[in-house]
């Protein structure tokens, strides 16, 4: 749980801060959401920001549990599989 005191502080990086932190690109941030491996978020308005916490556990499950393949593959992977299928007429 935040705290007011790490809304009010800073202590939270907004997206863009977090890719750079993390040598990722906006896009492979995205696909890493898509697929259910990105870090846990905040939504603030219209920023998503990760806490300091969120980070250290993302990058500790990305030490255990690295992703073999493309990204992009994946992530359309999930978003095909979540998709509501069609009804038929």
């Amino acid at each position: 749980m935040l705290t007011k005191q790490e809304l009010c502080t800073g202590a939270l990086k907004d997206w863009a801060g977090f890719c750079a932190d993390n040598g990722l690109s906006r896009t492979q941030a995205y696909y890493l959401q898509v697929i259910g491996r990105g870090p846990r978020t905040v939504r603030v308005g219209d920023k998503m920001l990760v806490s300091p916490e969120a980070e250290r556990d993302w990058r500790r499950e990305m030490e255990d549990r690295p992703i073999i393949g493309s990204l992009q593959k994946l992530a359309e992977q999930a978003r095909k599989t979540a998709a509501p299928s069609p009804t038929a007429a």
